[in-house]
Parts: C-alpha cells; structure tokens; sequence
C-alpha cells in the first residue's frame, strides 16, 4: 500500500485510538457492471472522487448515468466490480455509549463519515468479549502506548473485518459524543455486536479505563429500526 493510501493510527485523550485514512478517494469505483437479464446497462466502470470535487455524468440516453447513480446510493447492488467509500475515521470507546435493552456493553466502535458538504454520519458497533477478532487485535498490538503525533498503522488493517455478518441497525439524529458534541449526526447503531478477545479489551483499558459518554436521554428523537 503507498503512502497516498495508507492508514494513520493515533492515541487521543477523546477517543482512544484511532484509525483514519490518509489521503484517499471519497468514492471510488473498480470494475462495476450492471446486468438486467439480458440487458447490460453497465459495464468495467471505474471512477475516482477526491474530497470537495464536483462530477459530472455525461452520455446519451440509455448510456447507463440514472442506473450508475442509483448503484452508488445503494438503490441496488452492482452486478460486477465494487464500491468504496472513504470514512473520515475508526475510534473507539470503553463502555459503549448505547445501550440496547438497557444492556451496555464493554467497547463501541464508530465509524465517523463526512460528506463533502461537511454532513456527519456514524455507524455504530457494539463490541462484546469472546472469539478474538483479527483487526481489532492488530490495531491493539500496534496501537501507540501513548498520547503523541501520529503513527503509520499496520497497513493489514481490514476495518470490515470489524462489522458483523448482519447489517440491521437503529437509525436516529444525534450529536457527536466528543466535545463539542456537535449536531446534527445521523447515528446508525448496528444491531448485532462484534465479539473481540476479552485480553484485547483489557489492553485498551489500560490506557483508557472509561473514555465514553454517559448515555443520554432520547429528549423526543425517534429511533428507527432498520432490517
């Protein structure tokens, strides 16, 4: 991985270790298709969007601009090639700052997204104890031991490795849990949490025995539930 494309790992007093991309493309497509039975709509589309650029889709009619655009908003899945967007960072807190049930549980993770247009958006992931999982535990071996400048992660750092197999998750408008805490952030806290090694979770806490907000009244916001 070059240097363009590689991680940087930090220890804050915020919000513990942090994983953040250095500079990448906000959207980048590789080789995406689109098949409609018979009908090739799309086919070997590759796209690179940086930070603050403006794009413009061109082509004649029936040239596959609506069917690409609606594939990039997830209206349906790309029959070939993938999709990749750039979250702003991976941190992460001891307890959870949600509580499903009213259970907390040891560590959340969030995945800090910002739109060009300078929206937030945070997914959520709760982390409990049990099989080790092997992002986690390489950001926690490699983690710097102090606070300071930041540091090159270990680019084997797969932050997908840290989302479970479903996807169903609790949608809301929020703040953020770091000062200054500011709003508006559309939160989506996935339902299912992630199990992580109960060694790697001590680890964490020795440098961040508690970093999390307490859990905060609803004060009228609606929670949605997604599937």
């Amino acid at each position: 991985m070059s240097d363009d494309n590689s991680l940087r790992m930090s220890v804050n007093e915020g919000g513990g270790a942090a994983i953040s991309p250095a500079a990448q493309p906000v959207l980048e497509l590789k080789g995406v298709g689109k098949q409609f039975g018979a009908i090739r709509a799309l086919q070997g589309v590759d796209l690179s969007i940086g930070a603050g650029e403006v794009v413009g889709l061109m082509g004649d009619n029936g040239a596959g601009k609506s069917t690409l655009v609606r594939i990039i908003a997830g209206n349906f899945p790309p029959s070939q090639g993938s999709i990749h967007f750039c979250g702003r960072e991976v941190h992460f807190h001891r307890p959870s700052e949600h509580q499903i049930g009213g259970k907390n549980y040891p560590m959340e993770a969030h995945f800090v997204h910002r739109a060009a247009s300078g929206g937030l958006a945070v997914v959520g992931v709760l982390m409990t104890t049990g099989r080790p999982n092997p992002a986690f535990a390489q950001i926690v071996a490699t983690m710097p031991d102090k606070e300071g400048p930041a540091v090159k992660a270990d680019a084997r750092i797969n932050p997908n490795q840290m989302l479970p197999n479903r996807r169903s998750y609790y949608r809301y408008a929020g703040s953020l849990t770091t000062p200054p805490c500011s709003e508006v952030v559309e939160w989506l806290l996935l339902a299912d949490p992630i199990q992580v090694a109960e060694a790697d979770v001590a680890k964490f806490a020795k440098l961040y025995p508690m970093n999390a907000r307490p859990v905060q009244k609803l004060d009228r916001r609606f929670v949605l539930q997604g599937v």
